[in-house]
């Protein structure tokens, strides 16, 4: 698949006083939450984020993979290729894939 947009960034947001990192690397996006908590606000709001797309799901459908990062730990990938498992289905985190020891990792 071709990519439709290239993202160079390196970003800080604010959500609910807490900080949230936005990193750009080509067709990679990785974001960067403190908390479950937080994680959960930006995603009813994503729109308010300096960022080139209205959500997740979309920068995926334009080609980007986008890396979610709680507290240093991936726990959850979107992208070109990237398919959602039953954990993720059943979660309603789809298409993100979630990973299972990336949550306990972020947990612990």
């Amino acid at each position: 698949m071709d990519r439709l947009l290239s993202v160079e960034a390196d970003l800080t947001a604010t959500v609910d006083g807490q900080e949230v990192e936005i990193d750009g690397y080509g067709d990679r996006v990785v974001v960067s939450f403190p908390s479950f908590r937080i994680a959960r606000r930006t995603r009813e709001g994503v729109e308010t984020l300096p960022i080139p797309f209205d959500s997740f799901e979309a920068a995926a459908d334009a080609g980007v993979d986008v890396d979610v990062r709680i507290r240093g730990a991936s726990v959850a990938r979107l992208g070109p290729g990237v398919r959602a498992g039953l954990i993720s289905r059943l979660v309603g985190a789809a298409p993100a894939r979630v990973s299972v020891i990336g949550v306990l990792r972020a947990l612990f």
